[in-house]
């Protein structure tokens, strides 16, 4: 039997049963798996403007962002507000972390653009983080 390498990316409901509305973890853990990709794969090429405290916190925050891909459910609110707290503080991380490259360097930097691309990716997670944590908290419709 051959397994679909994205099933893990579905939302599960019984037969009958819809899918919660406003959920968006599926998305969030996508844009988690691409920022843990461009920051495994980064490090390597960036790892010299990163002192060496901060390259432990790197590798500590790819464990953090993968494990918050992996324990996202529609049924656990706690796990909903611990990936928008990751979103908001990633994004607020990477963001200045680009605008101190660009300062520093400029828009030609690599670093600039590494830390400006997960920027990115982190506010579109905690758009969508924030869209899920309000359909689970306010939408009484469900």
């Amino acid at each position: 039997m051959e397994r679909d390498l994205l099933e893990d990316l579905r939302i599960r409901t019984a037969p009958g049963e819809r899918s919660p509305r406003h959920y968006h973890g599926g998305v969030v853990r996508r844009l988690f798996l691409v920022a843990g990709v461009i920051m495994i794969v980064t490090l390597p090429l960036v790892s010299e403007r990163i002192s060496i405290p901060l390259f432990t916190a790197s590798l500590f925050t790819v464990l953090v962002i993968g494990v918050g891909a992996g324990f996202l459910s529609p049924r656990q609110r706690w796990v909903i507000i611990a990936d928008l707290l990751i979103s908001a503080l990633a994004f607020i991380v990477f963001a200045f972390a680009a605008l101190d490259a660009y300062f520093a360097a400029s828009a030609a930097s690599f670093f600039f653009w590494v830390n400006q691309t997960l920027a990115l990716v982190f506010f579109f997670a905690l758009y969508f983080a924030s869209k899920t944590l309000r359909g689970k908290f306010f939408d009484k419709g469900e």
